[in-house]
């Protein structure tokens, strides 16, 4: 079912970095990255698949 969906769907975990313990394969097909390069990527993490114009919006949410 997750395969079918057009976005992403992830699991990441509340830590520093957001590390990304699940993400759907489509993620490279919108970002370039495949999934294995994400999981539990310590230097590549969830905020870098973030644009730069919105991560101070992301983090302000997170942290409610």
């Amino acid at each position: 079912m997750i395969n079918n969906l057009p976005g992403i769907v992830f699991r990441a975990a509340v830590d520093e970095q957001r590390t990304l313990t699940f993400v759907s394969e489509q993620v490279e097909g919108l970002t370039g990255y495949a999934a294995t390069e994400l999981l539990f990527n310590y230097a590549r993490g969830f905020g870098d698949l973030i644009h730069e114009g919105d991560r101070e919006l992301l983090a302000n949410t997170l942290t409610r």
